[in-house]
Formats: structure tokens, sequence, C-alpha cells
């Protein structure tokens, strides 16, 4: 086995989520399992499984009617990314506000538990009412033991790998509601090879998109990743939304007198950022990256995207981000991440993948994927339900349906169901056979 790790990480590094647990947290009042195992019974699409010593999937959908809760799954994950990475989080949030609200005097704590590997398979958990607990494994995945790194019980903190517990203890105190894990960014509370490893996986392999999300410093992303702007590009040209994808750059004082300099030509009235030797502005607006503005070395410049459009006759025209559909600019900030996941090993979880873009589009975004050697996962929620097309493009173990009840949500995978390869999956689900479907009443017009 150890062969076969360190195989993997020389000649193919994959990082993954193996399962999530909630309990009691935001609508799962009862503890639920979200896991990315296949049935290996199932022999369509195997190149969307990762052969590693536990089989993973790489993709899976999650549907449900309107407030059944499949946002809260991938808020759960967001919860958890920032609670591990943010000694201030809490600062910003009511912990209360996490917990199960319906149901009368609850006052229960909420549960997060999460299975990953990242070099090695971690089990992490945390429960938080009036205090926090936090637990972190090595996974023993079943067949042995887990091994415990460390526990902590409000600003009690115990393991093998905590050199200096009265320390920990009164850095606890100080900071009741932080993580562990955050704090020892800062703080040497944790001496264990290991904990870069699993800090790493929340803080960089797992990404969470909500529907309203951007990158911030997207030109800057693909301005310095060629390969990922090429991606970008021929992706936009393949769907027939922009001939080529560039980014031009002027010099500050010439951008000022464009149609967007001008703009913004009072706000830097006296030059860019003034006395500053180096500094970096992104800008947007309407979820847009307008532009990038960038001084070092006594260099000063602006970068914008321009998408090479045809016109009548062949006449091509670079056009400005602000001509650009809502969808393609959420597609704009989709492949990078689909980049990443092929090539990055990044853990990628987007809330309505399709938002504001065509079915299609979709459809053939997630059947490329699906198609190629990645070495990472997608998970996402959605309504679109072309993606349920067993025979060409998504297998029944990827697919799972949130469903609510006295407020309680509910998740089941449709490998549950026995269902044959033959079926039409879409019809059955809006048929009602899975659940997962909006309960409309008769409408009635006032």
């Amino acid at each position: 086995f150890a062969y076969f790790c360190l195989y993997i990480y020389k000649k193919r590094i994959i990082i993954m989520l193996l399962r999530l647990t909630m309990q009691n947290f935001l609508s799962f009042y009862n503890q639920t399992e979200f896991d990315m195992f296949p049935n290996p019974k199932r022999e369509r699409f195997r190149n969307h499984i990762y052969d590693l010593k536990v089989p993973l999937l790489k993709m899976a959908a999650i549907y449900g009617a309107n407030g059944a809760g499949k946002t809260n799954l991938v808020k759960a994950l967001q919860f958890l990314k920032k609670f591990t990475t943010k000694t201030d989080f809490f600062r910003f949030v009511e912990f209360d506000d996490y917990r199960f609200q319906l149901k009368n005097g609850n006052d229960e704590p909420f549960s997060l538990k999460v299975e990953f590997y990242e070099k090695n398979y971690f089990i992490y958990e945390v429960d938080i009412g009036k205090s926090v607990s936090e637990k972190l494994w090595i996974s023993g995945l079943g067949e042995q033991e887990d091994v415990l790194i460390f526990e902590r019980f409000g600003y009690e903190i115990k393991g093998d790998c905590v050199p200096n517990v009265e320390s920990s203890k009164m850095l606890l105190k100080k900071n009741p509601y932080a993580s562990v894990l955050a704090l020892n960014e800062q703080f040497p509370i944790l001496d264990h090879e290991l904990i870069k490893d699993v800090y790493n996986w929340f803080k960089t392999t797992l990404v969470t998109v909500s529907i309203n999300s951007r990158i911030d410093r997207l030109i800057e992303l693909l301005d310095s990743n060629p390969k990922m702007l090429e991606f970008s590009s021929l992706f936009m040209k393949d769907l027939d939304i922009s001939d080529k994808l560039t980014i031009s750059r002027y010099e500050f004082k010439d951008w000022l007198n464009t149609k967007r300099g001008k703009i913004y030509r009072n706000d830097f009235a006296h030059g860019g950022m003034g006395d500053m030797k180096n500094y970096s502005v992104s800008a947007h607006s309407n979820r847009r990256n307008e532009f990038y503005l960038v001084r070092k070395k006594e260099e000063e410049y602006v970068q914008e995207f321009l998408f090479d459009q045809l016109g009548v006759d062949g006449y091509k025209k670079g056009m400005d981000i602000d001509s650009q559909s809502d969808g393609t600019v959420r597609l704009l900030t989709l492949l990078p991440l689909i980049y990443e996941i092929i090539n990055m090993q990044k853990v990628v979880v987007i809330d309505e993948v399709e938002n504001s873009m065509h079915p299609n589009l979709v459809y053939k975004l997630l059947e490329y994927f699906g198609r190629s050697p990645s070495k990472g996962q997608l998970v996402f929620t959605t309504h679109l339900t072309k993606l349920m097309d067993q025979q060409n493009l998504s297998r029944l173990d990827e697919l799972w349906i949130v469903s609510k009840d006295s407020g309680n949500s509910t998740m089941r995978s449709l490998n549950d169901f026995k269902i044959h390869n033959t079926i039409n999956i879409e019809n059955g689900y809006l048929d009602g056979r899975y659940g997962g479907i909006p309960k409309i009443k008769q409408l009635e017009a006032v």
C-alpha cells in the first residue's frame, strides 16, 4: 500500500472528497450522509471512476425542488472551509443560525464530518453548540481502526501531537470559537507532519462556488496561466460564443482615454494609486471582471478581457466584457475551475451549475469533463433534468435527490433504487418516482 500511494503521488496526484455527514445543520436535522463511492456493479462510464485504494467518483449531481436543501450541502462545505482556515470566522457569523430551526427548543449542537484524501486519508469532525468540539483522524477506511491525531473539547485539547497542552489551553480560552486548524497557522499548537496537508485540503483543494460567485482576480489568473487562457478560449470558440478570448493591455495613461478609462478617470485623477510603488487593483461590476490595474517597477498598466466576435461579412471585433451575456460571464468563471479539476487536483463544489447558461451548453461542458483524464472532483447542484442521461452522460451512483419533509432535508442516491440501465431517468424523476420534485397545488388566479 505504501508503494501504491507513493506511485500515485509521483505519477498522478489525485485529491478527493470521500463523504460528508451533516446533522442538525441548516435543513438537515437527522444525520445525513453524502458520498462519492461508486457502485462496482455498474459498468457504464468506467472512466468516471478513480481506481484508488478506495474507488471514487469524479462527479456527482444533486437534484431537488426549490427549498429542498441542495444549497445547504454546498453551505456545509463552505462552512468547513471557512471555519478551518479563518481564525476570525466566528466574528462574522452567528453559529446559532446554522442550527436546524424548525424544532421547538432545539439547542443541540450541529455536527459536520468530512472524510477526504490529501496524500493520506483523513476524517475531520466539528460539533458546535455552546462550545466547540473538533477531532481529526487518519482514516482506516473501515478496514483498520482510525488513528486519532487530536481532539478538542472547548479549550481542552488532547493528542500526542500537542507539544504544550497548557499554552494551547490558554490560546483556546482566548479564541473559544476558532478552529484549532486555523489557529495552528498562526501559533504552533499541533506538531504533526500531516497537519499541513489537512489544512491545505480545506484552504486550497476545496473550492466552493455559489450562484453569484466570482473569481476576484480572474484576469490576473488567466494572464499568468497561458494554458488555462487557451483552454477557456478554445472552449468558448467550440461553443460558438467567442472566436477568441484575449487579454488586452494598455499603458495606464492611454487607458484613461478609452471608453472604460473615461468612466474611472475621476477615480484616478491623481494617477493610479499615487505614490505607492507596487500595487494591484481588480475592479468588478455586476459580477464582471471589469479591469485589472497593476503597478510594479515604475510600470503602470491596465488589462481587460476582449472577446473576438464575428459579424456581418466576416467582420471581427474585440468586444469588452460588458457586452457579454450573464451566461458567458458565468461560463468564464467556471472554465478555469474545470481546468483546475482536470489538471490541478481540485475538489470543486458548484451551486446551480446551469445558472444563466443554456442546457445544451452545460451538457457539453459536463460531457467533456466526464471523458477527460482528470485529478479532482466536481460536485454540483442542478435543476437540469437533461443531465439525467444514463445512456450518454451520467451514472446512477452520480445522481442524488434531496427531499424535504416537515422542514427536514434527506438525501438519497439513485443508486439506491432498482433502475434498469435502459430506463429514462429524467421522465421517472419528473413523474415523482424518486422524490425531490415540487409539490405544486392547483394554482388559481386571484
